[in-house]
C-alpha cells in the first residue's frame, strides 16, 4: 500500500486506525487466483510504454493518454532503484506514479527488471541462486505493495529477455525460466491475484528467437504465468506489420505442441516503428514519413484485434531527443500524427469487439467487421496499390459515412445493395449502423 503523507499529531491515530480497517478488508477481501486480461473491447486493449521518461509523466501527459483512449501505461520497476540495501526499498518514485494512474483511472504494466550489483556483481542477467531469490524478494514486495491499490495490473517478469542487449553477456533461456520459476510463486504467495506475463520476447520470425521460445517451453514457461509476452517487432519487414499472421500462426503452433491451449493468452507488450522505416522502404520523402509512421501503428493494433492478442502496447509516448523517432508525442508534449491515428480508431471503434474478416477479396486486403450490440463498423485497409473493392449489405441508403485514420469524414456510395469503398495503406472506418452483411 501507498504510504500516506505525514499528518499531524492531533489527526495521527485516526489516519492510522483508518490505514489498518482498509488493511483489514483488503485481507478479508476474497482471494480470486484467475488472471485479469483486457477485454476485447475497442480500447481496452490499448496500452504504451513510456520507458525512462515515466518518471517526467505529469498529469498532462495522462490526461492526454485519456482522451486517446489509452488504457495502459507500461513501465519499468527498476530493482536497482528500489532495493536499496538487502532486504531495503525505497518506493518513493514510483509511489508517485502509481498514485497519478490511479488518479487518472489508467492502470500499469510494471516491468519487475533488470540485475543488481548487490546480488550480481558484474549486472546483466540473473545468473545465480542468490540473485534469484533477491530478485523474487523484491518482486514479492512489489506486488505486496501495488497490486491492490489499481484492479487490473500486469506484472511482468524481464523485459526481452531473449536479446542480448538485456540479458548480459548472453541470452540463456534457461537461466531465464530458472528466474521465472523462483519469482512466480512467490509473487502469488504474496497475493493470489496476481495477473504474471513473461517478459516481451522479442522478434518472433528470428530463428534465435524459435530456439530460444522452444528451450523455455520444453522447461515449463507457459506452466508459470498467466499470459506469454512478445514484442512484435520485425527487423527490416517492421512497416509490415500484416507478417504477425504468419508469426502468430507459428508461434502458437509450437506452444500447442507444449500443452498449451488454443486461447493461451498473448499480450504484445511493445511495438514500434521510427519514422525511417517505412519510408525506407518504400522510397517515401520526409513529408509522408509521419503519416504512414501511423499507418504502421494502426494496422499493427487491428490486426492484434483480428488475431486475438491480449494487448496492444506502442512504444513510446513522448520524444527523447537523439534516441527515439517512435513517440506519440513530441518533447514538448505536443501530438504527432500516430497520436491522432490511436485517438481516432479508438474513438470510432469504442465499444466495439472483433467479429470477423470478410475474405472476398485479394490476401493483402482487410475488410474488419466490429460488432457492439446490433451495431457494426468496418476497418478497411490494403497493402497494395489503392483500388476499390464492394461490400454486399442490406440496407436502402444510397450512401454510408466514413472516417479517416485521423479523423476525416467522408462517405462511400451504396448501390444496388454494394457497398464500394477504395482502399488505400491508410485504416478508413465505415459505419454501417444496423446494416447486415450478405456475407
Amino acid at each position: 500500500m501507498i504510504l500516506p503523507r505525514p499528518v499531524r499529531p492531533a489527526h495521527a491515530l485516526a489516519r492510522v486506525l483508518s490505514l489498518a480497517l482498509l488493511a483489514s478488508l483488503l485481507l478479508a477481501a476474497p482471494a480470486s487466483t484467475a488472471a485479469e486480461f483486457p477485454s476485447a473491447t475497442v480500447p481496452d486493449t490499448a496500452g504504451v510504454n513510456t520507458g525512462v521518461t515515466t518518471k517526467r509523466v505529469d498529469d498532462d501527459d495522462l490526461v492526454k493518454m485519456q482522451r486517446a483512449g489509452i488504457r495502459y501505461m507500461r513501465f519499468d520497476l527498476f530493482w536497482h532503484e528500489v532495493e536499496k540495501a538487502k532486504g531495503v526499498y525505497v518506493w518513493g518514485t514510483f509511489d508517485r506514479v502509481i498514485l497519478k494512474l490511479k488518479r487518472h483511472g489508467i492502470k500499469p504494466i510494471l516491468i519487475l527488471d533488470y540485475g543488481h550489483k548487490l546480488y550480481e556483481p558484474d549486472g546483466g542477467g540473473i545468473h545465480t541462486e542468490e540473485g534469484r531469490q533477491g530478485f523474487a524478494n523484491f518482486a514479492a514486495a512489489a506486488v505486496t505493495r501495488y497490486n491492490r491499490q489499481i484492479p487490473g495490473i500486469i506484472w511482468e517478469i524481464w523485459n526481452e529477455p531473449n536479446s542480448n542487449t538485456f540479458w548480459k553477456p548472453k541470452r540463456n533461456p534457461d537461466e531465464f525460466v530458472a528466474l521465472v520459476k523462483a519469482t512466480a510463486p512467490a509473487m502469488r504467495k504474496a497475493d493470489p491475484t496476481v495477473t504474471i506475463v513473461s517478459g516481451g520476447i522479442l522478434e518472433l520470425f528470428w530463428s534465435v528467437t524459435q530456439a530460444y521460445l522452444e528451450r523455455c517451453f520444453e522447461l515449463g514457461l507457459l506452466k508459470e504465468v498467466d499470459g506469454l509476452g512478445v514484442h512484435l517487432y520485425g527487423g527490416t519487414r517492421n512497416y509490415y506489420p500484416e507478417r504477425i499472421i504468419g508469426e502468430l500462426a507459428d508461434l502458437r503452433k509450437r506452444m500447442a505442441a507444449h500443452g498449451a491451449s488454443a486461447d493461451y493468452p498473448i499480450l504484445n507488450t511493445e511495438y514500434g516503428a521510427t519514422l525511417k522505416e517505412y519510408a525506407k522502404a518504400r522510397g517515401l520523402d520526409p513529408a509522408r514519413q509521419e503519416l504512414t509512421r501511423a499507418e504502421i501503428y494502426v494496422r499493427m493494433y487491428l490486426l492484434t484485434l483480428l488475431e486475438n492478442v491480449r494487448l496492444n502496447v506502442s512504444y513510446e509516448w513522448r520524444w527523447r531527443d537523439g534516441a527515439s523517432g517512435s513517440a506519440l508525442l513530441n518533447s514538448d508534449g505536443s501530438p504527432r500524427v500516430t497520436y491522432d491515428a490511436i485517438a481516432t480508431v479508438n474513438d470510432q471503434l469504442n465499444g466495439y469487439a472483433f467479429e470477423k474478416r470478410i475474405n472476398n477479396f485479394g490476401k493483402d486486403d482487410f475488410v474488419l467487421v466490429f460488432k457492439r450490440g446490433d451495431q457494426r463498423k468496418l476497418a478497411v485497409w490494403t497493402t497494395g496499390e489503392p483500388h476499390p473493392v464492394s461490400v454486399l449489405v442490406g440496407i436502402s441508403a444510397s450512401s454510408l459515412g466514413t472516417i479517416g485514420m485521423t479523423g476525416e469524414s467522408g462517405s462511400v456510395e451504396v448501390k444496388n445493395g454494394k457497398l464500394t469503398a477504395s482502399l488505400t495503406t491508410s485504416p478508413m472506418y465505415i459505419d454501417l449502423g444496423t446494416a447486415t452483411l450478405a456475407r
